[in-house]
C-alpha cells in the first residue's frame, strides 16, 4: 500500500506574501491543490495526508471538498516548526498497512504523474528514490573572503525534487534519527543517506520546480496560462 504526505506547512517568508504561499491562486486552484489533485489521480496511491499551517485545517478540508478529492484524504493536520517535524506529524497518520511513503512539497504544483510513477517504481526496487534534474549553472565554492576556493564539476550533480519515496521502515528510522540527534535537514533523503541507505535518482522535470520567491510565482502563473492555452 502506498500513501503520500503532502507538506505545505511552511510560511514561505521568501515569497513575501501576506498569505501562506500554498494558498496563492494559480489558475483555477490554490497552489497546493494542483499537486494534491495530481497525486490523487495516480491509482497506485491509496490515500494522502496533508500537513498544513496550524489553524488552517478546516479551510484545507473545505477546499478539498470543493474540488472533489476529499475521499482520497486520510488526514489534514497542522505541521511543525521545521520540515522534518511536519513530515513526522504526517507519518503518524499513515495506515499500518502502508509499505511505501511519498513525501511531496505542496509548493511544487507542476509535478507530473510520470515523475510520481518513476519514483514509486524506483522506491520499490531500492528503498529510497527521488527525482533530480541536471544543474545548469557552474558552481563555485566561496571562501570567507568571497573569493573562489574551487569550482565543482557539474556533470554528476543533480538538483533534488519531490516527491521523494521511501520504504516506510526506512523513513521511520530516518525520522527517529533526526529526532534523536536534533539535526535539521532540507529533505528526508538526506537522513536516509546519513543512515547508509542507497538513494536512487530518477529523471525529474524542469517544470517541477519549487515556488520560493515572487519570481517563481510569476513563472508559475505564466506556465499555468501557457498550459491552459495549449
Amino acid at each position: 500500500m502506498i500513501e503520500a504526505i503532502v507538506v505545505g506547512a511552511g510560511q514561505g517568508k521568501r515569497m513575501k506574501s501576506q498569505v501562506p504561499k500554498v494558498f496563492l491562486p494559480l489558475g483555477p486552484y490554490p497552489v497546493f491543490m494542483h499537486s494534491v489533485l495530481t497525486l490523487a489521480r495516480v491509482p497506485e496511491i491509496a490515500d494522502l495526508v496533508l500537513v498544513v499551517p496550524a489553524g488552517e485545517e478546516e479551510l484545507f478540508k473545505t477546499l478539498c471538498q470543493q474540488h472533489g478529492c476529499e475521499e482520497r484524504i486520510r488526514a489534514i493536520i497542522a505541521g511543525g516548526e521545521r520540515r522534518q517535524d511536519s513530515v513526522t506529524a504526517g507519518f503518524t497518520q499513515l495506515s499500518a498497512m502502508t509499505s511505501v511513503v511519498l513525501i511531496h512539497d505542496a509548493a511544487r504544483p507542476f509535478v507530473s504523474e510520470e515523475i510520481i510513477r518513476r519514483v514509486i517504481q524506483a522506491t520499490r526496487k531500492t528503498g529510497v528514490a527521488l527525482p533530480g534534474v541536471p544543474v545548469a549553472d557552474t558552481l563555485k565554492v566561496m571562501g570567507e573572503d568571497n573569493q573562489v576556493v574551487k569550482t565543482i564539476a557539474r556533470d554528476a550533480l543533480r538538483a533534488a525534487q519531490t516527491p521523494q519515496g521511501f520504504q516506510k521502515s526506512i523513513l521511520e528510522k530516518a525520522l527517529a534519527m533526526a529526532k534523536k540527534t536534533e539535526c535539521t535537514v532540507t529533505d528526508e533523503a538526506t537522513l536516509a543517506e546519513q543512515l547508509g541507505f542507497p538513494v536512487a535518482v530518477v529523471e525529474g522535470e524542469a517544470k517541477n520546480f519549487k515556488l520560493t520567491t515572487p519570481w517563481d510565482y510569476q513563472i508559475a502563473q505564466w506556465l499555468q496560462r501557457s498550459e491552459v492555452s495549449l
